[in-house]
């Protein structure tokens, strides 16, 4: 991830990503290396998990920690507000300072 994280300011970009998505490796220590580390409700759906993730953005000196809010299994087209208001709360308690909607 670092490899990605280098190449990015080579050519002017910041690296974003999502270290829970995909791989099997430790995802708190992972999470400091991204220049934005993200997270989304349908993959990290416990304040727990977050906060497991949050740690390592906060330990990496990072500012932002972005999340892809509103994603949840079977609710595609049919999220109500009130469910989004409570993904955004549980995003909030563990410091999320960019909420996307997608």
């Amino acid at each position: 991830m670092s490899a990605y994280n280098e190449w990015s300011h080579s050519v002017g970009m910041e690296f974003f990503h999502q270290p829970a998505c995909g791989f099997d490796l430790d995802v708190a220590a992972s999470a400091g290396i991204p220049d934005v580390p993200e997270i989304e409700s349908l993959v990290l759906p416990s304040i727990d998990e977050a906060r497991q993730l949050s740690g390592g953005v906060h330990l990496g000196q990072h500012n932002l920690f972005s999340s892809e809010i509103g994603a949840r299994l079977g609710f595609a087209t049919s999220l109500t507000m009130a469910q989004l208001l409570e993904d955004c709360k549980s995003q909030y308690a563990v410091r999320q300072e960019s909420l996307v909607d997608w």
